[in-house]
This record gives C-alpha cells, structure tokens and sequence, in this order.
C-alpha cells in the first residue's frame, strides 16, 4: 500500500465536545401524580388516577415546619419592626413552585397571597420558551456531535483492516528491501492508529458521560414542565424560615398575577396605598427574594405611571417576582412582575408592576382588602 493512500484514510474528523448543561431545577411540591396507562402511556394529575393497575409516582406538598396559628404574632414578637418597611417585610414570603422560585405577600390576615402567574405557572413566562429552545439546540448539538463519533469510529475500524490487509500483503513480499521499508510504514501507521483510538475512546467515554447527564436532566425538565401545568399546592416560607403549604386559589387570563390560600393562620398583611397619590419621582421599595436569598429590600423612584403599569427602577432581580412595591408608609402600590418595560423607556434595570388596584378588582371576590 502506497504512503499517499495511507495519508488519506489516517485523516479522521475532529472531534469537539460541546459543553452543554441543563440546570436542575426546584424540587416538585405540589400533591401530584405520574402513572402510566393499560397502554403505556404516561398522564400527570393532580389527583390519584381511576386506572386499574397504573404505575404511580406522587409527590407530596411540603409539611408546615416551625409555623404557629398566629403567623403575624409571632413574627413581630421575633423582629420587633423599627420602620414601616421592616413592618411590611413580615408579610413577605418566598414561594417555590415546581421549577421556579419566586415571591409573594400577604394581602390579608387569613392566609390570602398575592404572587405573579409566572411564579405558579412558569410556562407563562417569556424565559420559559427560552428555556425550552435551549434544551432542543442542545440537544441538535448533542446529536451532530454523536454523529462525528460514529463516522470517526467507523474510520477507525476501516483504517485497522485495511492495516491487516496492508501486513498480508507484507508477509508475501520477496524483496527483503521492500518488506524493510513496508514494515517500517506499518509500524508508523500501527502507532498513529493506536493513538487515534485512545483518543477517540477517551473522548468518546467524556461524551457518553456528559450525554447522559444531559439526558437525565432533560427527563427531570419535561417531568418537571408536566407537573407545573397542573400544580395546586406549593411552599412557601416566611421571613423567619418557617414553611407553609398554600393551595392555588386562582390565575388571572389577562394579568401577571395568581392568588394562593393558606389555611388555619393568622397571617400578617400589607395594607393597600391610595392610587391617587402615586407618581413619578416617587420613592419606593422592593421586597423579595431574588436569586434565592430571602427577605431582601431594595429602593428606587417610579419613572412613570400607566393605567396597568407602575416603571420603576428600583433594583428587581431573579426571584423578586410577586413580590410587593411598596411606599415609604409601607402601603403596597403593586406586584413586581420582573418584565422589562422597553416601549417607552431605554436602557436596563427598569422594572415593570401591576398595581395593586388591578390586582384587587381581579381577586374581589376573595379579598376583603381596603
């Protein structure tokens, strides 16, 4: 065998692993159900299936951990508030749903909260699809990148047998000088070879790893996204770490904004500001939890007012969605959405909340707040 065809068939494709990660999300709180049916296929409920011999998975709401009848008592016996805002702090809680973490307060005494849509639904989010498009573009890279292995392996293979038909071929030379230079040939080859092969196998070992990470992530993500379409029942956790399980009482169609319930406590509540005396320039409060950490405040001014948006910029992050807007008083003014408000103002860090009138007319029927 000639040098020249010897070249051609040793050039194999590069290989790039492409680092590709799927975060894990929240744990699933909600009393929910996977089962299969007498056909193998698979249904997600919040209520135990009617289906004789279904293989059942539930998941069950988090239990009230260090939580007293009298929530607001108890709160403001531990932090004995200095200020209107520390006050207002007692009535906000963290919520967990099944994949996202978000805010939310106290709108009256017997356990009602206010929260955003997004927060109890997070496929209503702009992210959401986001996040959905990702998962598919990396499973396409996941795929090409699967490809090349297995035209990389199969060039590999080809190269060993034509490497054996190539030592035949040696054997039955009769020229001692030709069979000197084809087994020094063979040898070269026989080393490029094996070393192709330790690369492919442990490049190969490192994608099959990473690979199936990202296959266990994307089963978590599409059982997870199944669970929180249906979700009733989610966590929720005071200021002082206790956890609460409050059902989902109702979604708004038009609006960025859901109503939970918990049962059996006094709770603290934020009281409603007067929408008349909201303006521009005004000075405001966030409270919530953005990016995990609970019970944080930041303070901005209102940059403009709209019959069903208040722009502000006070500082709102990851997290601090359905939390409250608040005046210096403490009143709430409305519920932070965490949507950037780009129609008519530029630049970041403008955030954009419903007013709490839009949520009071939404939720009348439940909420006797004034």
């Amino acid at each position: 065998m000639r040098r020249r065809r010897m070249d051609k068939i040793m050039r194999a494709p590069a290989i790039m692993l492409c680092a590709l990660v799927v975060g894990i999300f929240n744990i699933c709180l909600a009393d929910m159900y996977k089962y299969q049916d007498e056909h193998g296929g698979w249904h997600f409920s919040d209520r135990p299936p009617q289906v004789k011999g279904a293989t059942v998975t539930s998941e069950q709401p988090t239990i009230e951990n260090g939580a007293s009848k009298n929530q607001g008592k108890q709160l403001y016996e531990k932090y004995k508030p200095q200020t209107p805002i520390e006050k207002a702090t007692l009535a906000v809680v963290s919520i967990e749903s099944a994949m996202t973490q978000g805010s939310g307060f106290f709108a009256s005494d017997d356990g009602y909260i206010l929260t955003n849509k997004h927060v109890v639904r997070p496929s209503e989010a702009p992210e959401w699809k986001e996040l959905q498009d990702s998962v598919k573009e990396k499973e396409e890279a996941y795929r090409e990148v699967k490809n090349e292995l297995e035209k990389t392996g199969a060039q590999l293979e080809h190269m060993e047998e034509q490497l054996e038909v190539y030592r035949d071929a040696i054997e039955d030379e009769t020229s001692s000088y030709r069979r000197q230079i084809a087994e020094s040939e063979y040898r070269y080859y026989s080393k490029r070879l094996a070393e192709k092969q330790r690369e492919y196998r442990k490049t190969k070992k490192t994608f099959d790893a990473k690979y199936r990470e990202f296959k266990k992530a994307r089963s978590e993500f599409n059982w997870k996204s199944s669970v929180a379409l249906v979700s009733k029942q989610f966590k929720v956790t005071l200021k002082d770490g206790s956890e609460l399980s409050a059902r989902l009482i109702e979604v708004c169609k038009k609006h960025d904004l859901a109503l939970l319930k918990t049962d059996g406590y006094k709770t603290p509540f934020l009281a409603i500001g007067n929408p008349r005396k909201v303006h521009q320039g005004m000075t405001v409060y966030a409270i919530g939890s953005p990016y995990g950490f609970r019970d944080a405040v930041t303070s901005g001014i209102i940059t403009r007012v709209k019959d069903e948006h208040i722009i502000t910029d006070t500082q709102i992050m990851p997290g601090n969605s359905g939390g409250p807007l608040l005046s210096e008083e403490g009143y709430v003014l409305g519920v932070n959405t965490m949507k950037m408000y780009v129609e008519f103002v530029t630049g970041e860090g403008f955030g954009l909340a419903i007013p709490i009138d839009v949520a009071r007319r939404e939720f009348e029927k439940y909420l006797d707040i004034k």
